[in-house]
């Protein structure tokens, strides 16, 4: 199906493949259960050792709320690295719509299950 017309600036982004890696890595050295989901805790963790010692229960858990749109509890892989791409592509100054840009990063289509799932190969 054609993206949906909200997506087309989205569409012409674009990212180094070793931001990729290293994003990909970040995610799987964060997912120590292995889950293939980071859950609060490992969430909470990762924060601490990328430069925030002082992160709070409900700054983990509102970070969990704005990046967790299949609304599992947790974060996948896609979901990590659209929060991740959010922030390095500044696309908050930019004036972009972060639910839009979760759903693109995704290809999540609001009030239905994702067609598929990919998680990391951690």
């Amino acid at each position: 199906p054609p993206l949906r017309p909200e997506w087309a600036g989205f569409a012409q982004l674009g990212i180094a493949l070793g931001q990729l890696a290293l994003i990909k890595r970040s995610f799987a050295l964060a997912n120590t259960s292995l889950s293939g989901r980071l859950d609060h805790e490992e969430l909470r963790v990762w924060c601490q050792m990328k430069g925030m010692p002082d992160v709070t229960d409900a700054k983990v858990s509102a970070l969990i709320k704005q990046a967790d749109i299949h609304r599992t509890g947790t974060v996948g892989f896609w979901e990590f690295l659209a929060i991740q791409l959010w922030e390095m592509l500044g696309l908050k100054k930019k004036g972009a719509d972060l639910q839009q840009w979760m759903e693109f990063c995704c290809q999540q289509v609001p009030g239905r299950p994702a067609p598929y799932s990919i998680e990391s190969d951690s």
